[in-house]
Parts: C-alpha cells; sequence; structure tokens
C-alpha cells in the first residue's frame, strides 16, 4: 500500500467506528483547549496590565516606599531594616541630587464616601490619593480634564477634589455615580471609635485614561485632593510615597539616582526605589512564570488523554484482528498495518487540536472576560457592585492572546502525543501473523 491509500483506509476507519473516534478526539480536544485558554488567559491579562500600567505611569518616574515596597515587595532595589517614613520636607534633599528634575509627595488613603443621587444616599469606598495639583499635572499628562468625558477645571483652592472618569461613570451608559459640581461626603473612624464626616465639591471630572496605576500616577478609579487639605484632614505630615522625575531614563542614570536616594534616607531607615520598567518586568516575569506552571499541568490532561488513546487503540486492534489478517493476506506489509494505525492516530491528533485550538480561544475569552468583570466588581464591592467599571475603565476589553507559536505548538504537541501513545498498538498490530489473525473470532 502506498501512503495516499494509508491516509484513505485510514480515514475510512474513523469514520465507520465513530463513537470510538469521537471519544478518542475528546480526550485530545480536552487537553488541547486546557493548553490554549490558559497560555490565552495569561497572555491576555499581561498585555492588559502592561497597557493599563504604561497609560497610568510614566516612563522617567522613579517611586519610593518606606521599607518593603509598592504591594509589599521590593520591585527595584528595596533592602532590610527599619523602613524610614516620608515626609513633605524629604522633598527639598531628594531634588538636589543630580539627574533629579521634580519630586512630588503622594499620601493615599482608603476612605469611606457618599453622594446624594435623587434623593438617595449611594455609599461606597476609594482610595484618595493627595498631591500638589500643578506638579501632578506637570509630572502626568494623563492629569487633565481635556480628554474623552473631562469635565470642569483642575482646581487650585482646598475645598475641592478631582475624580476619576470611572467614578463619574462607572457603567459608560450615562448613569453618573458622583454628580459633577455637587458635595461628596468623606467619613472614617478615628482610633477613639468616633466617626468624621467631611464634605469636598467635586469641580473636576479627569478624561478617560483606560488604565491604573501602581507607583502614584492618575487612574479613571482615583479621587484626588490637595495634599496640604489631606495633611490637615487627617492630622499627620507624613506621605505614602514620593514620586520622584528624572531627566534620563537610561539604566546608569536610575540606578545612580536610587543609590543617591537610598544614601540620602539611610540614617533614617530604609527605602524602597521602584520604576515603572522594573514594576513593569517584575509583573511580565510573575505572569510567565504562572503560565508556565499551567501550562504544564494542562499538559498532563493531555498525556492522559495519550493513555485513553492507547488504550482505545489496543481495543480497535483486538476486535479488528481478522481485518488485518485480511490486509496481509492480500499482501499488506507489516509496515503498512502499522502506518494504517498511526496515521489513524495522526488524524485523531490532529483534528482534536484543531477543535482545542478553537474552543480554547473561546474559552479564554469568556473566561478572561468574566474574570475582568467579576475583578471590577470586586473592587466596588463595598457599595453592592455599583463601581463594577472601575477595574478597566475607558471601555477597556479583555482579548485573549494566541499567538502563531502557541497554535503550531499545540498542534505539535496534540499530534505527537497521539502519534506516541499510538506507537505500541501500532506495532502489536503489524506482528501479528496473518494466518492467526484470519482464524480470531
Amino acid at each position: 500500500m502506498n501512503i495516499v491509500d494509508v491516509f484513505k483506509y485510514s480515514a475510512r476507519s474513523i469514520r465507520v467506528q465513530k463513537g470510538r473516534a469521537a471519544l478518542t478526539i475528546l480526550g485530545v480536544v480536552i487537553g488541547i483547549t486546557a493548553i490554549v485558554a490558559l497560555n490565552g488567559l495569561t497572555g491576555g491579562f499581561s498585555n492588559l496590565i502592561s497597557g493599563q500600567l504604561v497609560s497610568g505611569t510614566s516612563a522617567n518616574t522613579l517611586s519610593i516606599t518606606p521599607g518593603g515596597g509598592i504591594f509589599g515587595f521590593a520591585t527595584g532595589t528595596g533592602g532590610g531594616g527599619t523602613p524610614a517614613n516620608l515626609y513633605t520636607a524629604n522633598l527639598t534633599g531628594i531634588e538636589a541630587i543630580p539627574h533629579v528634575n521634580m519630586t512630588l509627595g503622594v499620601y493615599s488613603k482608603r476612605v469611606n464616601f457618599y453622594s446624594d443621587i435623587n434623593g438617595s444616599s449611594v455609599k461606597y469606598s476609594a482610595t484618595v490619593t493627595a498631591v500638589d495639583f500643578k506638579r501632578y499635572g506637570e509630572m502626568y499628562s494623563a492629569f487633565s480634564t481635556t480628554g474623552t468625558g473631562g469635565l470642569g477645571t483642575i482646581p487650585t483652592d482646598n475645598n475641592s477634589i478631582v475624580i476619576g472618569y470611572s467614578l463619574y461613570e462607572p457603567y459608560n451608559n450615562a448613569s453618573v455615580l458622583v454628580p459633577f459640581g455637587q458635595n461628596l461626603t468623606m467619613y472614617w473612624q478615628l482610633t477613639n471609635g468616633s466617626t468624621v464626616h467631611y464634605s469636598l465639591n467635586v469641580t473636576a471630572v479627569l478624561g478617560q485614561i483606560g488604565g491604573f496605576s501602581l507607583s502614584g500616577g492618575p487612574s479613571d478609579n482615583g479621587i484626588f485632593m490637595s495634599l496640604g487639605l489631606a495633611q490637615q484632614i487627617f492630622d499627620t505630615q507624613q506621605l505614602s510615597t514620593i514620586v520622584v522625575q528624572v531627566d534620563q531614563t537610561d539604566t546608569a542614570t536610575i540606578n545612580a539616582v536610587t543609590a543617591a536616594i537610598k544614601a540620602y534616607f539611610a540614617p533614617a531607615g530604609t527605602v524602597s526605589v521602584s520604576s515603572a520598567t522594573s514594576l513593569l518586568g517584575t509583573i511580565s516575569t510573575i505572569l510567565g512564570t504562572v503560565s508556565d506552571l499551567l501550562t504544564a499541568i494542562a499538559a498532563i490532561s493531555l498525556i492522559v488523554a495519550g493513555v485513553g488513546i492507547m488504550n482505545i487503540m489496543t481495543v480497535s486492534i483486538i476486535e479488528r484482528t481478522r481485518e488485518i489478517g485480511i490486509l496481509k493476506a492480500i499482501g499488506a506489509t507489516d509496515r503498512s498495518v502499522m502506518g494504517i494505525f498511526l496515521v489513524e492516530a495522526l488524524m485523531i491528533g490532529l483534528i482534536g487540536s484543531v477543535i482545542g485550538l478553537g474552543l480554547g480561544y473561546l474559552g479564554a475569552f469568556g473566561l478572561g472576560s468574566l474574570l475582568f468583570r467579576f475583578a471590577g466588581a470586586t473592587a466596588g464591592s463595598s457599595s453592592g457592585g455599583r463601581m463594577s467599571g472601575l477595574f478597566g475603565g475607558g471601555g477597556t476589553t479583555f482579548i485573549p492572546v494566541v499567538t502563531p507559536e502557541l497554535i503550531a505548538l499545540a498542534i505539535l504537541f496534540g499530534v505527537l502525543v497521539a502519534v506516541v501513545f499510538a506507537l505500541y498498538p501500532a506495532w502489536k498490530a503489524s506482528r501479528k501473523p496473518p494466518v492467526e489473525a484470519l482464524r480470531f473470532e
């Protein structure tokens, strides 16, 4: 039998045994679907986080945080020891460091708010970012009301606040959560248990940014007030973060400024200095590791599918013993018989891989969109789900990443597993003596 005849015969065998072939293909489909879906999810979230992080930060800025750094770990050059406290008075000293253009003190605090809409009170919680509005606008171009959806002007008085677009209109459907131009009441508890209320006027709404920030930059779900007002309200002179703008972004300059900043704080304690680039690199590394781990777990399911292929083909050989005997009686060689079964496995692996690719992409898209919406709902869970649009402001959508390399590897892996696990049954079929096979009942 030539190769064309082998392929035709194998295809006919699959058509004749539809039920068994479908179950065998299903095992491959499940494995490939898992691999593609998990890789598509991690790739999509990596792009989403990277894009939104970049839109909410600036490449020429460094962030100084006490001790352990952003999110509790150092993404730049942290260190052990007692965390240093940050104060407004430190800004002048840091600005004296070579290559530093500007510094910005940031005070952040999670508090509760409520606003009155159509006679009813809407309660929620959000993070207040207190800054010098003038310097903040110079450092971050996104801190502006000129973008899509922006309203009003950035205030200069202490009794006004600026809100991100997703806080103003979280659902992009003209349903306003925080009315522009009206008062927003902030409240929090003191250590003695009493509650403090403070009313502020919403003077400006930022244009859509479409991103979030991990280093003090503006975002769609932020509330911004004057640093002086925040220090007065919360009775503190400390800062949460100091943002430093440098004149160059090359590695040598970043390292030199970082070392000088650490030396400046060294007598008082330790700080972590993080750049947007290093933070993005850390996130990419973490997501890459997670992707590799999930792929390995998904690959196990495909190996299990391979064992199923071996079992099913072994049973198929027993049932087709007389058929093998007839093929050999009319001149088929051991190589041709083995080729028939291997080609069947190849077709099963190929069909299962192609179906798995499609289902994997759809699964990644559906699950990713669901997780994306859930993350947004979680961000506003304290308001009963009213702020579900905050996580991805500006109409951001989740798109899974399925690269040509992933498609090729998924198909190759699916076919390879099917063929490898079919080798023994195919070899066993090719070794059957024709006379004994013809006698089989």
